[in-house]
């Protein structure tokens, strides 16, 4: 079994969607985080769903599986210094994305993500089923 993972909203959404490849993937990990950021953005897509209390009712249950981690200084940190790195390079991302990634860099985390644009941060290992 390995250890943890950070999962991006977009495994996240694979997750509540009942991806059962995603989630034979994800339970080979001992831990899953979620981050702060990603959670907002789960909780956003729910409320604003056709059926607001179900999704809400969903999120609740995927989070029961995972930590829910804050934002931090070092996060904060990482996060200037990636958008700095991007931006010389003349790419962007979703900002949500990259905070994402930068947390996930701060903890020393593969990032479980769908997303292509998190293959432009070298700094970031991400993995997917």
């Amino acid at each position: 079994m390995l250890d943890v993972i950070m999962l991006d909203t977009s495994v996240a959404i694979e997750l509540l969607d009942g991806n059962t490849d995603a989630g034979t993937w994800v339970r080979q990990f001992a831990r899953l985080e979620l981050s702060v950021v990603a959670f907002a953005e789960l909780h956003f897509g729910a409320i604003k769903s056709a059926f607001p209390a179900a999704e809400l009712a969903r999120l609740d249950s995927l989070v029961m599986d995972c930590e829910v981690v804050e934002l931090d200084v070092t996060a904060a940190t990482t996060y200037a210094e990636l958008k700095l790195g991007l931006e010389r390079l003349g790419k962007r991302i979703p900002e949500n994305d990259l905070w994402i990634a930068a947390i996930s860099i701060a903890r020393g985390l593969p990032l479980a993500s769908i997303d292509h644009h998190h293959s432009w941060i070298s700094k970031l290992t991400v993995m997917r089923w």
